[in-house]
């Protein structure tokens, strides 16, 4: 963890005084959310694998792509379960639709060769 030090005369002598940090060396003061701030700057170091959760964005793209479906909607439902392949490329479902979807909408093309 980072030192706090005073922003004002480089000082990191800073002691709590009535919930708010206050600098010895030139009496700056500071709140809490600065004195956080201040703290977390700086570079930080990250050993091993660190694990993005996409899920949320998943199931949204999901919802949308299932909501695209019911209305046969298929440049949306291929829109939606390809998202949903980018974020989790081990579902199903995306895979297959979004397959569906592209399929589908070449058929609705009027252009014959197309298909």
């Amino acid at each position: 963890m980072n030192k706090l030090i005073c922003e004002m005369c480089g000082s990191n002598d800073l002691i709590k005084e009535d919930g708010c940090f206050v600098c010895q060396g030139c009496g700056t003061k500071y709140s809490v959310e600065e004195a956080k701030r201040m703290m977390v700057e700086g570079t930080v170091d990250v050993k091993g694998t660190v694990k993005v959760d996409n899920t949320a964005f998943v199931e949204k793209y999901l919802q949308n792509a299932r909501r695209a479906l019911d209305k046969e909607d298929w440049e949306e439902v291929e829109k939606y379960y390809n998202l949903v392949e980018q974020n989790s490329p081990n579902n199903m479902e995306a895979v297959f639709f979004s397959s569906f979807g592209k399929a589908m909408l070449s058929m609705t093309d009027s252009e014959y060769y197309k298909r």
